[in-house]
């Protein structure tokens, strides 16, 4: 089972059967915090994916980022990273 963690202290949710299923709520949730999203590995506790937020207007013409949430000039949460 997994687990998402804002990093807020609020709207953390657990019981995901895949990372798969924590990254689609997550994503559907996801609010402009300024705060990195982590899934974590209920069993081990063991951080295995994070979307990282990036406090800079997304640069669209770099083409870094395949699926970022944005923010407007504020901000975006960058595309998953599995560790």
């Amino acid at each position: 089972m997994y687990r998402v963690d804002f990093n807020t202290g609020a709207g953390n949710q657990d019981n995901f059967e895949t990372v798969e299923d924590a990254k689609q709520y997550a994503d559907d949730v996801a609010e402009y915090t300024q705060c990195d999203i982590c899934i974590y590995d209920d069993d081990t506790d063991e951080l295995v994916s994070v979307r990282r937020w990036v406090g800079l207007p997304l640069d669209d013409e770099l083409g870094l980022v395949e699926d970022p949430i944005c923010f407007d000039k504020f901000g975006y949460y960058d595309d998953w990273e599995e560790y």
